[in-house]
């Protein structure tokens, strides 16, 4: 253990290190008289665990011997000792960042021996919570900064995800209808295997434009930007939107496909556009 005494007083310094002496056995213990020289000493880093000071010093008194103390030995726990009593003293004294004010009229070898030791394991652990708490900081920081970049990129690929779907639905338009408009007969008759080939394209065309869908919705999903448009619908009129599609689909591959839907089918609460969605993706996967 190495302390630094600061006192003045000879009387009182022999009273404070013959208590010291009794409570530690392995004691170093370092005196000087007056502020000036403890500054001195600490400035040089002498390695003290504590600093045992009087407030009332022959360059320095009061709260003023306290605050310059703790500027120049800000990591070393400080022991205040007085005269006599002062409250309002000791208060500031403990608010500036003093670890113990005692009083030297009612002091003793295990009050002493025991403020020490406490001051000393109060400003470890103030120290240990000042370096985590500067770590948590730092870590908070730089996941705001992580945080920040994914929002960035997530952005970014939303924004270039529908660009390429734009991009997509433009030659996906203009393929399926001019392969319906090839097999209505407007450029002439076709032959039934020229229409089943333009059936083929109209059905591939309409899987890419399919696929553009579900990119999008999982590009919003993934982002949380994915929202549901939920109404009243009736079951038949959601079957009969995407029935054409599903039909188109059944016929090239030689499938028979039947709609069964009862009349007492109850109305359903839900997004139709991503119901009629789902029908497909389920009832394309089981024609395949």
């Amino acid at each position: 253990m190495r302390l630094l005494l600061i006192e003045n007083s000879h009387v009182d310094s022999a009273f404070v290190e013959r208590m010291l002496r009794s409570a530690f056995l392995q004691l170093e213990l370092v005196r000087v008289e007056n502020l000036a020289k403890a500054v001195l000493l600490l400035e040089q880093d002498m390695g003290f665990d504590a600093i045992i000071a009087s407030v009332s010093l022959p360059d320095s008194e009061g709260i003023d011997t306290v605050g310059r103390l703790l500027e120049v030995a800000a990591g070393i726990p400080l022991i205040a000792l007085a005269d006599i009593e002062d409250y309002g003293v000791s208060k500031r004294a403990i608010r500036l960042g003093v670890q113990d004010f005692l009083s030297k009229r009612i002091l003793n070898s295990e009050t002493l021996e025991r403020s020490v030791r406490y001051s000393i394991e109060r400003k470890k652990l103030a120290i240990r919570n000042e370096r985590l708490l500067s770590s948590l900081g730092e870590s908070e920081r730089l996941l705001r900064t992580r945080t920040q970049k994914l929002e960035k990129a997530c952005k970014t690929a939303q924004t270039f995800v529908e660009n390429v779907s734009h991009e997509f639905r433009t030659p996906l338009t203009v393929i399926m209808e001019y392969a319906s408009l090839l097999a209505d007969g407007v450029a002439g008759s076709v032959t039934e295997e020229q229409s089943s080939l333009l059936g083929i394209i109209d059905d591939r065309a309409a899987d890419l434009n399919t696929m553009v869908d579900d990119m999008l919705d999982v590009s919003k999903l993934e982002s949380g930007m994915l929202g549901a448009a939920r109404c009243r619908a009736e079951v038949g009129e959601i079957v009969s939107r995407v029935l054409p599609a599903l039909q188109r689909k059944s016929q090239i591959r030689e499938v028979t496909l039947q709609v069964d839907i009862p009349e007492d089918t109850p109305a359903v609460y839900c997004d139709s556009e991503k119901t009629g969605r789902v029908l497909i993706n389920l009832v394309v996967n089981a024609i395949k």
